[in-house]
Formats: C-alpha cells, sequence, structure tokens
C-alpha cells in the first residue's frame, strides 16, 4: 500500500438516454491534480453505452463494466464499491462533475474520520450557480439524526470514505430514491466517523423532471417509514404533507399512496385523517397545499429566506 500517495477509485453508475455529460463527468474525474486514481464506471444497462460515449478517451486507469440488465443506481454503486482497489473510494454521478482539486482536497480532509462530505455547488438548468453549505453533522448528535435531511443535505458527489467501510455500510439495493440519503444516515449510525469538510469543489445539476416521467414516490415513503423514529415528528410530518400535495399533484391515481402514509407513518395524525378524507382529490389537492404551505411550512418560512439568502452567492 502507498501510504504517501494511495489509490483513490471513483465510482460512476451510468444511465442515460442524453449523450455528452457522461465524457464530461469522467474528464473531470481523469483530469484531478491527484492522479493515482482508477475510474470504475458501472454501465447499468443504459439505452446510450457508456463505451459508445466514452470511445474518444484512451485512459489505462478508467474501467467500463456493464450490468446484464438495468438494476438501479444502487446496485450500481454497491458494485463499483465492491470492484474499487483503492484505499479510498469518492462517488460521483455521471451527469455531475468536480473541480481540479476535489480529490486532493478531501485526502488532506480526511484525516482520522472514515466518511467525510462537503459543500455543493448547484446548477440550474438556465445556467444559474448556487453554492449551498451542507449542514454539519455536529449539530445532530443530539438530535434526530435524520432532521439533517431536512435541512440542507450533503450530495453524494461530496461523499469520500475509506474502502474498508464496505459492505459494512453500503446502498440499499431496494431503494429508488432516497438510496444517498439511506447511505449517509447508515455512516452516521455506524461505528465510523463522519466529519463534514467545508470546501465547495463538487458541482452537482439540478435536473429538471422530463415531462411524462413519474417520480417513484413508493420509495420515498418506504424510507421514511424506516426511518421515521429517526426524526422529530413535526418535521416528518410537514414534510410528507408536501409529498402528499406532490402526489396528487402528479397524478390523482396515485392518491392510494397517501392511504399508505396515513397507514404506515402518520397513524395518529387526525388533520391527515381528515384532509386526505376530502373527494374530489382536486380539492384535497388544494386543501393539503394551504395547509402545506401555510400553515406547517409557513413557521419556518423566514429561516427558509434566510437560507436562500446564504445560498445564493453568485454566477459563475
Amino acid at each position: 500500500m502507498n501510504t504517501t500517495y494511495p489509490l483513490i477509485s471513483v465510482v460512476i453508475p451510468f444511465y442515460s438516454t442524453d449523450s455528452g455529460r457522461l465524457k464530461i463527468s469522467v474528464i473531470s474525474a481523469l483530469e484531478q491534480t491527484y492522479s493515482n486514481i482508477e475510474v470504475i464506471i458501472i454501465d447499468d444497462h443504459s439505452p446510450i453505452s457508456a463505451v459508445d460515449e466514452l470511445k474518444e478517451i484512451v485512459d489505462g486507469r478508467l474501467k467500463i463494466l456493464r450490468n446484464d440488465t438495468n438494476k438501479n443506481g444502487a446496485y450500481s454503486r454497491n458494485r463499483g464499491m465492491a470492484e474499487a482497489k483503492g484505499e479510498f473510494i469518492a462517488l460521483l454521478d455521471s451527469d455531475d462533475y468536480w473541480k481540479k482539486e476535489h480529490l486532493e482536497t478531501n485526502l488532506k480532509e480526511i484525516k482520522d474520520a472514515d466518511f467525510i462530505y462537503s459543500n455543493v455547488i448547484e446548477l440550474t438548468s438556465t445556467g444559474t450557480v448556487y453554492y449551498r453549505e451542507a449542514s454539519d453533522v455536529r449539530d445532530y448528535k443530539d438530535k434526530a439524526i435524520c432532521n439533517i435531511l431536512f435541512d440542507s443535505p450533503p450530495q453524494t458527489n461530496s461523499f469520500f470514505f475509506r474502502r474498508e467501510c464496505y459492505p459494512e455500510v453500503k446502498f440499499d439495493e431496494t431503494l429508488k430514491r432516497h438510496q444517498d440519503y439511506q447511505f449517509f444516515v447508515d455512516f452516521i449510525k455506524s461505528s465510523y466517523t463522519v466529519k463534514k469538510a467545508n470546501h465547495f469543489t463538487s458541482f452537482y445539476s439540478i435536473n429538471e423532471r422530463q415531462s411524462g416521467k413519474k417520480i417513484d414516490y413508493s420509495s420515498v415513503i418506504y424510507f421514511w417509514e424506516q426511518r421515521q423514529k429517526e426524526a422529530s415528528a413535526f418535521r416528518l410530518k410537514t414534510f410528507l404533507f408536501g409529498i402528499s400535495y406532490k402526489i396528487l399533484n402528479q397524478d390523482k391515481r396515485d392518491a392510494y399512496l397517501l392511504k399508505e402514509i396515513k397507514d404506515r407513518i402518520l397513524i395518529d395524525d387526525k388533520s391527515y385523517a381528515i384532509i386526505t378524507a376530502i373527494k374530489p382529490l382536486k380539492l384535497q389537492e388544494k386543501v393539503l397545499y394551504i395547509y402545506y404551505y401555510f400553515y406547517l411550512d409557513g413557521k419556518n418560512l423566514s429561516k427558509k429566506l434566510i437560507r436562500a439568502a446564504k445560498r445564493m452567492r453568485s454566477k459563475l
């Protein structure tokens, strides 16, 4: 093992119908100021193959593996971590990228910790750039752990950790959404040391949902059913009322999911039971909107405005 310049494994899951972004992501990894790396692409049986996308890149540090069938991002990340030969692992999504010093900075920052994460540079489809400071895990040690997910959670592209932590901590392959939250919270709950590093070196593309593409809220409900005791009751209630509105707004045929929320999580919440019994569903959707935005979420409006002001720093 090279203790001076340890090998870092970069794991990138890939599935896309759009061409071009993967190449940008991979180049940002290969052109890091720290060069002792391997870049592992897990092609999740993508319609556009990773091999075709990266055919112009010739680099011995690049390794491309393809799943026999489409699994999901959690499976692909787990496979990449299992294949990793490095002492450290860094995660990167195929439509995002890093600053050139990302790996070098994280290697210097991790020190005695096992897992570190950092702040996020968010990119919108209109070209606006937001510098978002991630919440510090130390502020939640004596509180409900999952409350950090309601504030300013880190993004997967900033996760940097020791290879030895896998497979004790890995992604839940049954989840289609919130896998990053699950992975992050499981690290916090583990015996490993988790630390926030206060730098901005990872770019996250906020992708707008394609027309007609539905969000899998059943996976979100499952996640919070398992974690409800790890979040404060009011914060979770506020979140679930907001999700309920989004479910009806997305597709009224998914109204059965609200019953699952009532039966599996908000079992004793009278307000939720009353509102979700309202007919027709269009009226129920409007009442959910009013109750969420003007009562539950409205209590934190001033705090959100302050956070939003801090979040927007500049346009690159």
